[in-house]
């Protein structure tokens, strides 16, 4: 989402319902990135066009497209655990 918001200005990107996560990507202790791959920060779109919010409902009235997306965490357990994710909730 952070791409998308560098990339597309114009456009406002809301993310998550996880309130916890949300408290910390919206305080001064935001980590640079989620993926240590990356090599862009959240700093020049931070409060411009991306924004985190738990409040769904006010942000998906007047919306174009939603992405949604889904904790796929390592299997735990049964065949290929700790090797493939779990799609339990996919």
């Amino acid at each position: 989402m952070r791409m998308i918001a560098y990339k597309y200005p114009d456009i406002q990107v809301v993310v998550n319902i996880s309130a916890p996560h949300i408290k910390v990507w919206n305080s001064d202790h935001l980590p640079p990135s989620l993926n240590p791959h990356s090599t862009t920060s959240s700093a020049p779109v931070m409060g411009v066009n991306l924004h985190f919010s738990f409040d769904v409902e006010s942000h998906t009235v007047d919306t174009n497209i939603i992405f949604v997306s889904v904790n796929t965490p390592p299997k735990t357990h049964g065949l290929g655990a700790g090797k493939i994710a779990d799609l339990t909730y996919a």
